[in-house]
């Protein structure tokens, strides 16, 4: 958890990164707070299956329009940082989290999600079609 601490400072929701700063700014034991407050959201998101907003897209009358930009603009972040780490097809299967995830977003905002084409492994003798 404190690794993923970390990684909020120069990667992490808007929010998440202002909190941190005003944590540092008070002289909060800022690492382990945020760690803390990392195991609720992820605890929350098990319980109630939901999928992370900004805060200030918590509001239920927030456009489908703005959620769904916000969704395929993660999409496309998924996408490159998963890129050259495995499969994609494996990665982003319906029976992985990250797929269950994809198949939650397509389905409430109506978003195309594609996966690119991976290029097979050739080996020396592979033919080229």
């Amino acid at each position: 958890m404190l690794q993923a601490v970390e990684k909020v400072r120069p990667y992490g929701p808007e929010d998440l990164r202002r909190t941190r700063q005003e944590w540092e700014a008070r002289g909060a034991h800022t690492e382990f707070a945020m760690a803390k407050r990392l195991v609720r959201l992820a605890k929350h998101w098990v319980i109630t299956g939901t999928i992370y907003r900004p805060q200030a897209w918590l509001d239920p009358d927030t456009p489908k329009a703005v959620l769904a930009a916000y969704y395929q603009g993660l999409w496309d972040k998924l996408l490159l940082k998963w890129k050259g780490k495995g499969d994609l097809k494996d990665v982003f299967a319906p029976s992985q989290p990250l797929g269950q995830w994809r198949d939650m977003a397509k389905e409430l905002y109506a978003l195309e999600m594609r996966l690119p084409q991976q290029r097979a492994a050739r080996g020396p003798g592979a033919l080229t079609p």
